[in-house]
């Protein structure tokens, strides 16, 4: 169900975990340089993934037609996005770019995935316009907790409003991971 990749991987094949329906979540390690064409194509259950590092290629149709995926965390500079790399990812939120720069993209590549899905990039990141990959852009600084600040939310809503947005705990002042019964690095969502 849940994967984790271990150091030192450079490179996934073409249609390696295609249709593997039993992966919820993928962690990808820093050393991971390409992901082929189709690698994680069709596996309906995976509900988020997460590249710990800069990755320079994701192949096509890489995570195409995940329909459970509702997450994508790139936390490195990201080369290239392949024609249709996320496309048909019908539950799709969010997806995170931790890079200083837009990488270079295909065609299509969230296509068919829902237009409220939206893709938050890092404060200063270029290349980046009010919309990417036809959806809205927002700086991490909306999602992201600051460092050297309480990680505390409050927010004013008008009474009724049913509301939700990712937050995560990056670290502690001191840069220890925080205590919390949640998962290191899994939204809190706030209703």
């Amino acid at each position: 169900s849940n994967v984790v990749f271990n150091a030192g991987l450079k490179t996934i094949g073409n249609q390696c975990f295609g249709q593997c329906t039993a992966l919820q979540e993928v962690i990808l390690p820093e050393s991971l340089d390409s992901i082929g064409v189709q690698c994680f194509y069709g596996c309906t259950y995976l509900r988020r993934v997460i590249f710990r590092g800069a990755v320079n290629t994701i192949g096509a149709w890489a995570f195409g037609n995940c329909l459970g995926l509702r997450s994508v965390d790139f936390g490195g500079e990201i080369g290239t996005l392949g024609n249709s790399a996320f496309s048909g990812c019908a539950s799709l939120d969010y997806a995170y770019f931790h890079g200083a720069a837009a990488p270079s993209v295909g065609t299509s590549v969230f296509g068919s995935s829902p237009s409220k899905a939206v893709v938050y990039v890092a404060e200063g990141s270029t290349g980046w316009g009010e919309t990417a990959f036809g959806r809205v852009v927002k700086p991490e600084s909306e999602y992201v907790a600051k460092e050297g600040v309480d990680h505390e939310l409050s927010f004013n809503l008008p009474y009724g409003q049913d509301w939700s947005a990712p937050f995560f705990l990056t670290s502690t002042p001191d840069g220890t991971k925080p205590e919390t019964e949640f998962l290191w690095g899994e939204p809190i969502y706030v209703r």
